[in-house]
């Protein structure tokens, strides 16, 4: 018997920690959901921060210069510098509807106090 609860204590406590991780991930979503303009420009500063895989592509294996030869595939190099423009063309992107987003906000906010103002 001790064998079998034992194992019931045990998945009890999976299940538990499986909930947690399902509500957490929910709250993370209805955030996301809540907020798009802080997940791109999380997404913008996490590409930014990565390391330029092309520049590391030009070293040997233990860090030499290797010449200028390139380790990556065509199809790699491809894929990191479209990566790169990917960044470069969003960044703007997103500085453009911060701005329009600031404008908007001021707008209401002119608008939320002169309906107050009438109000008197």
């Amino acid at each position: 018997m001790s064998a079998i609860e034992s194992e019931l204590s045990l998945l009890k406590q999976r299940l538990a920690a499986l909930e947690e991780q399902k509500r957490i991930e929910a709250e993370k979503e209805a955030e996301n959901r809540a907020n798009p303009m802080k997940v791109l420009g999380d997404i913008i500063d996490e590409k930014k921060k990565r390391p330029n895989y092309l520049a590391g592509a030009m070293r040997g294996p233990f860090g030499t210069p290797n010449n200028g030869k390139m380790h990556l595939s065509t199809e790699d190099r491809i894929w990191v510098i479209d990566q790169n423009d990917k960044v470069e063309f969003l960044e703007p992107i997103f500085n453009m509807l911060k701005s329009i987003n600031e404008r908007l906000d001021a707008l209401e906010n002119k608008n939320k106090e002169s309906s107050i103002e009438s109000l008197f």
